[in-house]
């Protein structure tokens, strides 16, 4: 069995949602007994990577075309962006059925010389509607301007899905939306692929040191919430918790913010708190450190879109607590898998509540296997039975 595989980005290093959403399904397909060939865009500073020569036959890299020309196009930047004529090129070459990784990938999509193709699309989420939640977060002009014209782009070349044979949604809210849009089109849920390796192990994991991180007065008792704070949409969440949530929280309980190349309010707003610590650019290891040895992990959205890889990773690798609210776990099947609170003060009831206990070695399995029987695998049958 042999299958394209069109990839957004160069899946690898697998730090973030949507390539690790890549790069695991790479691996799971490649122990299904799948032929890869992977066409990936190179872009933000990605390059071509061996290590991916091992999940793939063949690897194929090119240019991402992020030039003003892209964004003067009726395209969808996403799309416009990556239409590039080697790529066509390559797929044409054979005649094996092709897998679009993301509405970004669908260029080829409609074209009449892969009209006899098999062509199946990973949805990551319903891209207009999370352009449109991107417009309502952003602050400034040139932001909202881009997000709400994306969205309007990305709303009609959707339409471009029904001449896919299959579409895999990536929570059951997705395929509902895309079933009712599309009915002649097979759609299937997959669930999210990433890093389950844990889910093998019999035994857990001591908490990990905490001394690398150089911090006078972070120990192993605070409150974490990890998050890409360049994303305005995670710092608003941040600075919920900053500003609404610790007040409420008894006052010798420490919360700590980490992730990437935060903002400066959030910077500012921190340096005003008593009860809160910033940790910028936190090396993944480090991040995994601080994730296992949090007393507690929150893990709140303000905007459902597709399925948080931050929420798998962290519910399985956790020591401690985890508490969730309904939008972030809209569509995952794992309402039963940790507390969910929704309001400012069953927010803080509950991290008050929490805090001075750890969860017992027999809980923290049971949430992993509840994970694991809820879908979350790593399973490629679907997408096998399509192309044998």
């Amino acid at each position: 069995m042999t299958l394209h595989v069109v990839s957004f980005q160069v899946p690898f290093p697998a730090d973030y949602g949507g390539v690790i959403e890549v790069f695991y399904k790479l691996r799971a397909l490649k122990q299904a007994g799948v032929d890869v060939i992977l066409h990936c865009f190179c872009y933000k500073g990605r390059k071509e990577e061996k290590i991916l020569e091992q999940y793939a036959k063949k690897v194929y890299y090119y240019k991402r075309n992020t030039g003003i020309k892209s964004q003067l196009s009726l395209l969808p930047y996403i799309v416009r962006s990556r239409k590039n004529r080697e790529l066509e090129n390559n797929l044409l070459k054979d005649n094996f059925p092709i897998l679009f990784e993301g509405l970004h990938t669908c260029y080829f999509l409609d074209k009449k010389l892969f009209a006899d193709r098999k062509k199946m699309v990973r949805t990551h989420n319903i891209e207009h509607q999370y352009y449109m939640r991107l417009f309502s977060s952003a602050d400034s002009l040139k932001s909202k301007i881009f997000y709400f014209t994306e969205a309007l782009r990305l709303k009609r070349f959707e339409n471009k899905l029904r001449y896919a044979d299959n579409i895999f949604a990536i929570s059951t809210t997705d395929k509902d939306y895309f079933q009712k849009k599309f009915p002649n089109v097979q759609v299937d849920y997959l669930p999210c692929f990433f890093n389950n390796d844990i889910l093998s192990q019999t035994t857990l994991n001591s908490r990990l040191s905490t001394h690398d991180f150089q911090l006078s007065t972070l120990n192993t008792d605070y409150i974490l919430y990890n998050a890409d704070l360049s994303i305005e949409s995670n710092v608003k969440v941040a600075l919920f918790l900053v500003e609404k949530v610790m007040p409420l929280v008894d006052k010798q309980k420490k919360l700590v913010l980490a992730g990437r190349n935060p903002l400066k309010e959030l910077v500012q707003k921190v340096k005003e708190s008593l009860n809160t610590e910033l940790i910028a650019n936190v090396e993944q290891e480090k991040m995994n450190g601080l994730i296992n040895n949090a007393r507690i992990n929150l893990l709140f959205a303000f905007n459902p879109s597709g399925v948080k890889l931050k929420l798998l990773t962290t519910l399985l690798h956790s020591q401690g607590h985890c508490l969730v609210n309904e939008t972030m776990i809209q569509g995952t099947n794992l309402q039963n898998v940790c507390p969910i609170v929704n309001t400012l003060q069953d927010i803080a009831e509950k991290i008050n509540q929490l805090y001075n206990t750890l969860p017992t070695a027999a809980e923290i399995q049971l949430r992993r296997q509840m994970i694991s029987q809820s879908g979350y695998n790593n399973n490629v049958e679907v997408i096998v039975r399509q192309i044998k």
